[in-house]
Formats: structure tokens, C-alpha cells, sequence
């Protein structure tokens, strides 16, 4: 019987997430071999399948085992555009804003190890406390800037409405991988609970961005 185990942790400007698909049985050196091979993250081991990077691993899984693909035909090309925006655009934006934030619902090793790295002169190189303090007008200057990624995004979502609001780039067949991504990072600010956060970009765009996670609960949970 095969068990799933995951690892989160964010280096840099990426995002790590790891899933190790390891019989019962296994030693926890067999549980790590395989990284010592690969020596980046995000990594996926399924059966004998070892697969890295974000793209590679979500189309891996897509076309294994989703019984609703979040790569429909024709989409990629889009897709890749949408991606790169948000990569280079919105996240980067959100990163200085949500970052310093997520320490606090972090468990004690994690929060000290997060903090070290975070802190260090490779990344911030201050302490989190000091990374746009809430209240200050270079805060406000950066949502503004989170809130003009954000129009951009909508700009493209409102070319796809028929009835009503289109929250999804796939459309009224659900969601696509791009869909995914930026759930995903509307998460990270609604979950590690930045005090001027969530509350602000859920009445952005007459409440799109809730109702888009709103919508999500289908595909956050495993059921």
C-alpha cells in the first residue's frame, strides 16, 4: 500500500513543494535517494517516475491520473503567457507583502528556519518586522502595485464572460493550470492571515477574487 508524504519550504523566489510516493515499508533513506540525483525542488517519485519542476510535475499528474485535464487542447499557448505574468508580474508584487507574514503560522522549527533564511543577506537581509511595517506608505505603494497586476488579470477574464462573471480562464468547463496558480497565490495571502491582506483584494474587482476561491473548494481539499 502506497502512502503520499509532503514537504513544503520556498527558497529564493520559488516555491518548493514535495511529493514522495514511498511504500509503507520503505527507510527513510530510500524516502531521500532519489534527491541526491535530481538536487532541486520541487520532485515528484512515482513508481519508478522521478520528475522535477512545477510544469513538468502538473503536466506528469494531468495526464496520469486527472480525470478532468488542466490542459485542455489549444490552451498551452495561452496558458504560458498567463504563467509568465503571473511569474514575473503579480507574484513577484505580493512576495515582500506576504513573505514576511507567513512565519507566524508556521510551527516552531519551521518558523526559526524560515526566519534565518528569510533574514539573510541573500534575500531580505533585515529582520521580516522590517519588510514594508504595516502602515507605511511604501506598503501601500506595493498593494497598489499587487491591485494593478491583479486589473490586468481581470482585463483578460472579462473577454471570456458570456453570463454573468467568468472566474475561470477554462471557462465553464472549470478550471485550467493557470487557474490553479493563481488560486494558489490567492491562498498564500488569505491563509497566512496578513493583516491587510485578504480583506482588501476580496472587495478588489466587486469581489471576483473571493468568489474565484469561493469556487475553488471543490479543488483545495482531497476528498
Amino acid at each position: 500500500m502506497e502512502r503520499a508524504q509532503q514537504a513544503s519550504a520556498q527558497t529564493g523566489r520559488r516555491s518548493m513543494f514535495v511529493l514522495l510516493a514511498t511504500s509503507s515499508s520503505s527507510s527513510c533513506a530510500e524516502h531521500l535517494r532519489f534527491f541526491t540525483l535530481l538536487q532541486t525542488l520541487p520532485v515528484i517519485k512515482d513508481g519508478d517516475n522521478i520528475i522535477s519542476d512545477s510544469y513538468s510535475i502538473a503536466e506528469y499528474l494531468d495526464h496520469t491520473y486527472a480525470p478532468h485535464s488542466v490542459f485542455p487542447p489549444r490552451t498551452k499557448a495561452c496558458q504560458a503567457a498567463v504563467l509568465h505574468y503571473l511569474s514575473t508580474t503579480l507574484i513577484p508584487a505580493f512576495r515582500p507583502l506576504i513573505v514576511p507574514h507567513a512565519v507566524n503560522i508556521l510551527d516552531p522549527r519551521g518558523a526559526e528556519y524560515f526566519r534565518r533564511t528569510r533574514e539573510s543577506k541573500a534575500q531580505f537581509g533585515c529582520r521580516l518586522e522590517e519588510v514594508l511595517p504595516l502602515g507605511t506608505p511604501e506598503r501601500e505603494a506595493q498593494w497598489q502595485k499587487v491591485e494593478a497586476a491583479l486589473d490586468t488579470v481581470a482585463g483578460w477574464l472579462e473577454h471570456s464572460e458570456a453570463d454573468g462573471v467568468e472566474l475561470f480562464f477554462g471557462g465553464k468547463e472549470g478550471p485550467m493550470y493557470a487557474d490553479l496558480v493563481l488560486a494558489a497565490n490567492l491562498l498564500w495571502v488569505q491563509r497566512t492571515k496578513v493583516p491587510d491582506g485578504w480583506s482588501r483584494i476580496a472587495e478588489w474587482h466587486d469581489g471576483r477574487w473571493a468568489q474565484l476561491l469561493d469556487q475553488f473548494d471543490a479543488w483545495i481539499e482531497v476528498r
